[in-house]
């Protein structure tokens, strides 16, 4: 079975651990290896993937029907886009957080002593 969902795009797993990258893009590579890491539950997970299907389906069909891109804040398209995009961030952030294992071994073994 193949991944491509239609020519030149393809889909992606859903992963059970989601890392916060946001402003890691420009950050140490030790700074990047600290993100934290969030776990959605079943229902955030869903949110999550639906949400991420309409801003993918807005955004091909405003690139497939306006190949010239104008960007305008009035662009009712742009606007649901950023809208969407605001809520899949709102989600995200609402998953619980979980800590690297190294964080969790450490913070035992300062416990026993």
């Amino acid at each position: 079975m193949s991944s491509r969902v239609f020519p030149g795009h393809t889909a992606h797993p859903p992963t059970p651990v989601h890392a916060d990258v946001v402003g890691t893009h420009n950050a140490s590579p030790a700074q990047a290896l600290a993100a934290v890491r969030r776990r959605p539950s079943r229902e955030q997970g869903m949110a999550l993937e639906t949400l991420g299907h309409a801003i993918e389906y807005l955004v091909d069909t405003y690139i497939t029907a306006a190949p010239q891109l104008v960007l305008e804040a009035d662009n009712p398209d742009q606007q649901a886009v950023q809208l969407l995009m605001r809520l899949n961030r709102a989600v995200f952030f609402e998953c619980a957080a979980v800590k690297p294992w190294t964080t969790r071994l450490m913070q035992r073994l300062h416990l026993r002593h």
